[in-house]
């Protein structure tokens, strides 16, 4: 036996799995309907809480291999002890970490996030909008979960939510003081370029805005990855925005482009456009404080940005964020150098972010453009991709197929 192995059988043998907790789950598990469910699954959730990851992975082992037909309705028992969802939204969270090293685990997770998919419908889900008068705990918990821009302090976070600003969050009857995601929109009067320009301008007294930017969007609940609020949530604030301010005419973003630079290291000339001499001036140190070097970027670089968020493969936009908002019926609007030179800006986009924009009398057209392989641009992106390339797109080109191009 390898030592790797002999170390994962005694690391396993010092940590088995709860028998009380393996008993009170097949107790639940025959005991649907019982009068004595609750207090059981009261017993069964102190139980799991208690346990370390180790033994907790081992506990799942022994549901997948010996209760894996029972599992649902240990979940829908599970539910009725005190906190219930709270418990399970804790344990999927757990699940998709520990299911990463063992895959045995997996349909386990897909099984709960069915069930929290089914409990966590839009039908129960309420907008609320957050302000400055919300409790001092949910403030809070918006400078814990921000993912995009953090908060850095109270007055910060007082200027995210000042008069020209609006915050949204989506909360559910079970966890009615955690926000399961929430979304930061400035109010202004043009498509905004750059962050600085939402996080550092000073406070806007115009009663009539005519643009709505949302800025960030963050998922608060890991247990609850991969159930699709986003949508549901821009919907919803658009129409809050519009019943408020009238004035509103144009909902955009300014997004980040999280995927870009992984993509340009990983690709060719042939994908990206960049030449030797464009990579060489991206390997100078603080190149981006050099206004030559710069100034000598900005159109290689936002051409490589416009290929990126245009190609596709398997029936999706290579840049997640990009997905989620063209699936949601956005077009790319513009391509902003420099808007965002934060180190985790240039770590991920060289600086670089990314207008969509929801043109409401556009939204169904463009999701189903994108349904059938089509991403709706503008034509300062088309501008942008005067290069002819092949990328995969539904098994072809992306010049097989015509682009969606609005002025």
């Amino acid at each position: 036996m390898h030592l790797p192995d002999f170390q994962a059988l005694l690391k396993r043998s010092l940590s088995p799995a709860s028998p009380s907790a393996i008993a009170l789950t097949r107790q639940l598990a025959r005991g649907s309907g019982d009068a004595a469910g609750p207090h059981v699954a009261n017993a069964l959730a102190a139980e799991l809480s208690g346990l370390d990851d180790g033994r907790l992975g081992e506990y799942f082992a022994v549901v997948a291999n010996e209760l894996r037909a029972e599992w649902q309705t240990v979940i829908h028992q599970l539910n009725l002890a005190e906190r219930g969802t709270a418990l399970l939204v804790d344990l999927r969270r757990r699940l998709l970490a520990l299911a990463k090293s063992r895959p045995e685990l997996a349909q386990l997770e897909r099984e709960l996030q069915k069930i929290l998919t089914s409990w966590f419908n839009g039908g129960f889900l309420t907008l609320r909008r957050i302000d400055w008068d919300s409790p001092a705990s949910l403030l809070e918990r918006l400078m814990k979960y921000e993912a995009v821009h953090p908060i850095t302090s109270w007055p910060n976070m007082r200027r995210r939510l000042a008069a020209d600003r609006r915050c949204f969050g989506f909360f559910h009857p079970a966890l009615p003081d955690e926000p399961l995601i929430f979304v930061q929109v400035a109010l202004t009067r043009e498509i905004s370029p750059c962050i600085s320009a939402i996080l550092e301008a000073p406070v806007a007294e115009d009663q009539a805005p005519t643009t709505a930017i949302f800025y960030s969007i963050s998922n608060c609940q890991r247990g609850l990855n991969g159930i699709p609020f986003g949508n549901l949530l821009i919907k919803r604030v658009v129409t809050a925005l519009h019943k408020e301010l009238p004035s509103l005419t144009t909902f955009s973003t300014l997004s980040p482009i999280p995927g870009f630079r992984r993509w340009l290291e990983r690709s060719g000339e042939e994908k990206t456009g960049l030449s030797d001499g464009d990579k060489a001036l991206l390997e100078m140190p603080r190149w981006w404080d050099s206004p030559e070097s710069f100034k000598a970027l900005e159109l290689p670089l936002r051409r490589a940005a416009a290929r990126y968020l245009t190609c596709a493969s398997e029936g999706r936009a290579a840049d997640p964020v990009a997905h989620f908002h063209l699936s949601n019926g956005a077009r790319v609007e513009r391509i902003n150098w420099g808007a965002n030179l934060s180190d985790s800006g240039l770590e991920e986009s060289y600086g670089q972010m990314v207008n969509y924009r929801y043109r409401l009398d556009r939204i169904e057209k463009s999701q189903e453009d994108y349904r059938l392989g089509r991403i709706a641009r503008t034509r300062s992106i088309n501008s942008l991709l005067r290069t002819p390339m092949r990328m995969p797109f539904f098994g072809s080109d992306v010049q097989s197929r015509r682009s969606v191009a609005h002025g």
